[in-house]
């Protein structure tokens, strides 16, 4: 797996995973404690043997309450090379993007209960877990399409019943939810921790576990329900 900040000798590990996609791309993310009750998500997404021949890094940090506050993209392709920089204070995001070679900054005022939407199926895991109480969740979404712009985006969420599924051989309680989003609809599998076991689109995208390891939540009366 390749990070952007690579993992420091405190850090404790708490679960990770690696998501396969039908299209031949691979999601590797990492979520650990550091300090202070801080969380770190890291991710790898990699689409090079796929026809995007693409590469994103994304290094997500959650304060103590499980809210992001900053995010590191890296993007690799063989049109484009995107480095962004997201830094959320308070109700105000800051998003700097260097698109090749050309930056960009921005400000943007954060409507309450927002969510930061990375472009991964891991980012749509973590919306949906912070938001899971309710029927729609508002987030900022980077557009992979336009250098990773931020724009709003409003999306419905419809919690389904409870299932087992066998997951890399052991059978792993999950909760589906129906997601719409941008005109199209996917379902999404979440384990107990809230985190994905599985997607499927109405556009053929299907993504499978096929890597799951848990460790046991720390300070999991601020995480869990």
């Amino acid at each position: 797996m390749r990070f952007v900040i690579r993992e420091q000798d405190y850090e404790q590990l708490i679960a990770a995973g690696r998501l396969r996609y039908r299209s031949g791309a691979i999601e590797r993310w990492r979520l650990t404690e550091a300090v202070d009750g801080f969380l770190v998500m890291r991710v790898d997404y990699d689409r090079r043997e796929t026809a995007a021949a693409s590469s994103t890094l994304m290094h997500l940090l959650l304060n103590p309450d499980g809210r992001p506050e900053r995010l590191k993209l890296r993007h690799f392709a063989p049109d484009n090379s995107v480095d962004v920089d997201v830094l959320i204070d308070g109700s105000v995001l800051s998003v700097s993007r260097n698109c090749n070679e050309d930056v960009t900054q921005q400000e943007l005022n954060l409507p309450a209960g927002f969510g930061l939407l990375m472009p991964a199926t891991i980012g749509l895991a973590l919306l949906v877990w912070s938001s899971r109480i309710h029927s729609r969740a508002l987030a900022i979404e980077l557009d992979e399409q336009r250098c990773f712009a931020p724009h709003n985006s409003s999306i419905e969420l419809q919690a389904l019943g409870e299932e087992n599924l066998t997951v890399t051989g052991q059978l792993v309680a999950v909760r589906p939810y129906l997601i719409r989003r941008n005109g199209t609809e996917c379902t999404i599998w979440l384990d107990e921790h809230g985190l994905p076991v599985r997607l499927e689109a109405e556009n053929g995208l299907q993504v499978i576990e096929d890597q799951y390891v848990r460790h046991r939540w720390l300070n999991s009366d601020r995480i869990l329900d």
